[in-house]
């Protein structure tokens, strides 16, 4: 009887055994990772909907970003600093520019991939500030 209990019992430490080992492994791993504080300014319409839902995208998207976070009161002087401004262009276009340490950046397209468009404007924000990061 020992012999067929004793091989699920090993297994049984030895899953527990890798299950401590990783939780102590990565508990402060991402605790002292410096991410520098990043100044964002956005201008929209606030009573047009999509407008707003674009500028909504790209705040969560920059607030849940990895690598940086939004400069606050608490964080001192940012190292970066990006302008979004988001605008109609009649009913059927939406143009987002952005301005990122003094490069300007443009995505425009129909209202119907709006937030394609946010999504985009934030892949290009990112790769911009990537490339300050690094360089400075």
């Amino acid at each position: 009887m020992m012999k067929k209990i004793l091989p699920l019992l090993l297994i049984g430490v030895a899953v527990m055994l890798f299950a401590v080992m990783s939780w102590l492994g990565s508990s402060d791993s991402t605790v002292n990772q410096f991410r520098p504080p990043i100044g964002l300014e956005m201008e929209y319409t606030e009573n047009d909907r999509m407008q707003k839902r674009v500028a909504d995208d790209i705040l969560y998207r920059m607030q849940t970003h990895h690598e940086y976070r939004l400069a606050t009161s608490q964080t001192g002087d940012p190292v970066a600093s990006v302008q979004i401004n988001i605008e109609r262009l009649g009913n059927d276009e939406i143009k987002i520019t952005a301005n990122v340490n003094g490069q300007p950046i443009i995505v425009e397209g129909p209202a119907e991939v709006a937030l394609s468009l946010s999504a985009k404007m934030f892949s290009l924000v990112n790769n911009a500030l990537s490339e300050l990061v690094i360089a400075g």
